[in-house]
């Protein structure tokens, strides 16, 4: 088998489906709208599946009308290119995490989470989007996200997440996490802010050496670094704490 597009495709009142944990998927390269207007909400046996001949992926979760969480950490996307469409219209989505997808290969992840009107934790842990051509609406129409994680990500692939962020309010504002991105300095917390986003975990040692550290820093929180506290303001340029 190579190509499971539209298995499912429609099966609008099919909640589960027996030994999906079991299936060799080693040759399928297609799985595009497999799921798509299902009313599955538990897809863990598909995280250990052999996909790394997959390719197309577009859709594969549209419409799950019923699907609240998904996590699908240690699903293999290696070789997958088109994410287009990943989980559009599932309305009833509220927390995803994607943690540890290998972006790298892919190049279209536009309209993925589109009209997920109730989605509010999203979990984009170590992504690589530097390859990514097409991002457009990417989180378009989810109100209600408040929170996002991209840590161990680079500042390049923040950006690209940062042009999507849907723009909350004053008194309802989002958080992204950017702990442990490399070159803190180069991420658009402008942008983010302008969008009533505050970019968390945003100090950076980039040196150390004897008894200083180097640090790029841009916060607004008190935040301990060596045991030294670093006051209530923004910092946007390197400076040294000595202990």
């Amino acid at each position: 088998v190579t190509n499971t597009s539209y298995m499912f495709y429609g099966c609008s009142w099919l909640a589960s489906v027996n030994g999906m944990a079991d299936w060799d998927m080693s040759n399928v390269t297609n799985a595009s709208y497999m799921f798509n207007g299902t009313h599955i909400t538990d897809f863990k046996d598909i995280v250990n599946w052999n996909t790394n001949k997959m390719q197309n992926i577009r859709d594969m979760f549209y419409n799950s009308g019923y699907l609240e969480s998904i996590d699908l950490r240690g699903f293999n996307t290696n070789n997958i290119t088109n994410m287009f469409c990943l989980f559009q219209n599932s309305y009833k989505l509220k927390s995803a995490n994607l943690d540890d997808f290998v972006t790298s290969n892919t190049t279209n992840i536009g309209s993925m989470f589109y009209y997920c009107k109730r989605l509010e934790t999203l979990s984009l842990n170590n992504w690589d989007l530097n390859g990514v051509t097409t991002i457009s609406n990417f989180l378009y129409f989810t109100e209600m996200l408040t929170n996002i994680s991209m840590k161990n990500s680079d500042y390049n692939s923040v950006n690209k997440v940062i042009t999507q962020l849907p723009t909350r309010t004053a008194d309802s504002m989002g958080t992204l996490n950017v702990a442990g991105v490399d070159d803190i300095s180069q991420v658009d917390i402008t942008t983010a802010e302008s969008k009533f986003w505050n970019v968390e975990n945003r100090i950076k040692v980039v040196e150390y050496k004897f008894n200083m550290a180097i640090v790029w820093g841009n916060t607004k929180d008190l935040i301990y670094i060596f045991g030294f506290i670093i006051t209530k303001k923004y910092i946007s340029s390197p400076f040294c704490i000595i202990y």
